[in-house]
């Protein structure tokens, strides 16, 4: 999720390095700073997986000095790879990723954040925010878990018992 307080469970590849930064954050007061050295995955996060519909989604922050190819959320589970690129012509911005799959079997599915393309000078860096592995077809809100394990109420919209709308609120209605 957010990294309030560890990295704990988070790797990352070759000889690039990871560690919390407040220099950059989207919630709480840290997130992951991944510093590339030498290989493509910036970070990874080891997870076991079942075989129903998953979504992965996380926040980056491409500052303008990196010069490395796209960023890309990917699930990797050593048969089938799928990922989703960031924007990679947006800087000094928060973009999130999210990524919807489904695995064929129960198996360790690595969520990946790798550079895609060309490989950026040693020493330069994105910070991530803002991680969930989701059971289910669609990405949610983030919640700040810290790590944990949290599940969320269903939600719903309803009219005003009085029927009457103000101007802080709207109300519309489609039917296709």
């Amino acid at each position: 999720g957010g990294f309030e307080t560890n990295t704990t469970g988070w790797t990352t590849g070759g000889t690039n390095t990871i560690a919390r930064s407040s220099t950059q954050i989207k919630f709480g007061g840290q997130s992951l700073k991944v510093t590339y050295a030498d290989n493509a995955v910036l970070a990874d996060y080891a997870a076991t997986i079942t075989n129903v519909a998953h979504v992965a989604s996380c926040w980056v922050y491409i500052p303008t000095a990196y010069d490395g190819g796209g960023v890309s959320l990917k699930q990797l589970n050593y048969t089938v790879t799928t990922s989703e690129v960031a924007a990679t012509a947006v800087r000094d911005v928060w973009q999130r990723l999210s990524l919807a799959f489904t695995p064929g079997a129960d198996v360790a599915g690595d969520i990946q954040i790798i550079n895609t393309g060309a490989a950026p000078t040693a020493g330069r860096f994105i910070y991530i925010d803002g991680v969930q592995l989701e059971t289910g077809p669609f990405a949610t809100p983030y919640i700040e878990t810290d790590g944990g394990t949290t599940a969320r109420a269903a939600g719903r919209v309803r009219i005003p018992s009085t029927g009457i709308l103000d101007g802080t609120q709207g109300w519309a209605a489609v039917r296709f």
